[in-house]
């Protein structure tokens, strides 16, 4: 996620506020996962973390969290502006609920089960997953954790305040209940995420083949992502392999129509990926 104008940021943030009509609050939602282990900007802030329960468990130490805004704190929001710059940690709400009373609207929309029985955590308060949400969901899905929210702003990965296109407020009947994801909606949040967790493991063990650029690297690892679905690779290791061979080749090997024929006789032939790309490379190397 590419660094934003904290000033101009702030300065919106704090017009909103200003303009807040009577019987709304404004919150800060904050993802804790990205602080794990590291010094908490609410510390010395009332907070109230959406995994409060006992049942979470671990997971309470990386629970999202709102943070109460108010007009006139100018410095307050640059703070954790700077705080959460480059990291898609951050996000604002408006809504008619308390804090306490928002947190626990929203606990039947944390986790979800899939079709086949597997339990999903909804961590929306990741902004890459916030952003798709609209998209993947269903309506009545998007409906249901949306009901006890106004407004909905995410710093994108340009580092934009962007506004969430927000459903009809017609809460599904059975909004309450267990929420249970469609093989649909699933596969489609896998897809979503899959440039993500690509960009987390490039970081980890290949950081200088990563551009300076957020965005350009979400975008050549969208395009790998599209490709690998289209392919119906799915093992990890091979994704990360084309993954890597994108990034050395800043991002040239997607254009190349080699790049299909490789992945064909890989799906068709099992052929080795790596020494297949190996070619391309150097192509694209000395190009």
């Amino acid at each position: 996620m590419d660094e934003g104008n904290i000033a101009e940021q702030s300065q919106k943030l704090e017009t909103l506020l200003k303009e807040l009509p009577d019987g709304l609050y404004c919150y800060a939602l904050l993802d804790d996962g990205f602080d794990f282990k590291r010094r908490k900007i609410w510390q010395t802030k009332a907070s109230w973390p959406l995994y409060h329960l006992q049942e979470w468990g671990e997971l309470r130490e990386v629970s999202p969290r709102l943070l109460a805004l108010h007009p006139g704190n100018q410095p307050e929001l640059q703070q954790l502006l700077r705080h959460c710059k480059g990291r898609p940690m951050l996000s604002f709400l408006t809504s008619q609920l308390s804090a306490p009373a928002l947190r626990d609207a929203w606990q039947c929309s944390l986790n979800a089960t899939t079709e086949d029985g597997q339990w999903y955590v909804v961590r929306f308060a990741d902004t890459r997953i916030a952003a798709s949400l609209p998209q993947v969901l269903a309506t009545a899905a998007w409906q249901r954790l949306c009901e006890p929210v106004e407004q909905w702003l995410i710093i994108d990965r340009y580092s934009q305040l962007r506004a969430l296109p927000m459903p009809p407020k017609t809460l599904p009947p059975d909004a309450q209940d267990p929420w249970r994801l469609s093989t649909q909606e699933f596969t489609a949040l896998m897809h979503a995420s899959l440039a993500d967790v690509l960009a987390d493991q490039l970081h980890e063990g290949f950081a200088d083949l990563i551009p300076a650029s957020g965005a350009v690297l979400y975008g050549w690892l969208q395009r790998t992502a599209d490709l690998l679905a289209e392919h119906h690779i799915e093992d990890a290791p091979e994704q990360l392999t084309v993954a890597v061979a994108v990034c050395y080749s800043q991002g040239r090997l997607l254009d190349d129509p080699r790049l299909i024929q490789i992945l064909q006789s890989f799906v068709e032939q099992r052929c080795s990926l790596s020494e297949g790309l190996a070619p391309l490379l150097d192509d694209a190397h000395t190009s």
